[in-house]
């Protein structure tokens, strides 16, 4: 095992590595030993992902692996990203690069909070399967960032009665953001009867060159999703999305996006009287390259 001062001097570009490891994991002790603290005496092993946030320096570059657990990691309050260019990896968990993540790393919502609350970009997450909060979020991201990436994560909608937000959400405006390779579910289990404003929501006017690619939405056991993907704004690409109209749930509308946006590749799955919805918003000059008939006057080039 690399001693973390060592990681932190190589010529890799980073900055510290932390480690996130749950307290009642029969290694732990062995864990922080082998993980020793740094030499200003700032430790290297914390039990909590907001504790290693904490300990993060903003702007350094800093990194925090969490480790892998058959138990969640619960949590009644949401996670604050408040460090400028740090990455929250749990790496178990996409380590075979497909799409979405396995559960090995699972954080859950025990709160009525998001999971994550990002307040500070850039930053990275990823390899995580999220279990949300009824009502909330898996990840809400504040107003006027820049370059946020979120890939490889399962995000598993609320199994409980109620109205939710998007399982990545904000209403404000988010520019550069990356939000790919992600697996969306309306809920993680068969739940009962419940709405979500959809999967990825970026919703604000003022968004920018975003990009939302390769993603799976699916909607959960009785649930319905108003729409799975919108992106407001201008500049964004939406590419290679999957959106799957579970048969025991309902997708309102599929890709809803503002005039500027570019959808290419994408293919939606539903039910014949809302087909007309699989895609909302383009303008009738753009050009418009997805799988099936689209209904908002660009050309469909692919069959």
């Amino acid at each position: 095992m690399l001693d973390p001062e060592f990681i932190a001097n190589a010529s890799n570009g980073r900055g510290r590595v932390f480690w996130v490891k749950q307290e009642a994991a029969a290694d732990y002790t062995t864990f922080v030993a082998e993980h020793p603290a740094y030499e200003d005496g700032v430790a290297a092993v914390y039990t909590t992902i907001q504790a290693a946030i904490d300990a993060a320096v903003t702007n350094r570059g800093d990194y925090i692996y969490v480790t892998s657990d058959g138990s969640d990691y619960d949590s009644a309050t949401t996670i604050t990203v408040n460090k400028n260019r740090v990455h929250i990896l749990a790496p178990q968990g996409f380590d075979g690069g497909g799409l979405g993540a396995n559960n090995s790393v699972r954080l859950e919502a025990t709160g009525d909070v998001p999971i994550f609350t990002v307040n500070s970009a850039p930053c990275e997450i990823a390899g995580f399967f999220m279990k949300c909060a009824t009502d909330q979020p898996a990840i809400t991201l504040a107003s006027n960032l820049f370059h946020i990436e979120i890939h490889h994560n399962y995000v598993g909608g609320a199994t409980e009665d109620g109205d939710g937000l998007g399982l990545i959400y904000t209403a404000g405006f988010t520019n550069h953001a990356s939000i790919h390779d992600n697996y969306f579910d309306g809920a993680y289990a068969p739940g009962t009867t419940k709405t979500i404003a959809g999967a990825i929501i970026l919703s604000g006017d003022s968004n920018t060159r975003n990009i939302i690619a390769n993603n799976i939405i699916i909607t959960g056991k009785a649930t319905t999703l108003t729409t799975a993907l919108y992106a407001g704004g201008t500049g964004t690409i939406v590419k290679d999305n999957i959106l799957f109209e579970n048969v025991d749930g309902t997708l309102s509308e599929g890709i809803k996006v503002d005039a500027t946006t570019l959808c290419i590749g994408n293919r939606v799955a539903m039910e014949t009287a809302n087909i007309a919805n699989a895609l909302v918003g383009c303008a009738a000059d753009l050009m418009i390259m997805n799988y099936g008939t689209d209904a908002a006057g660009g050309e469909t080039i692919l069959q």
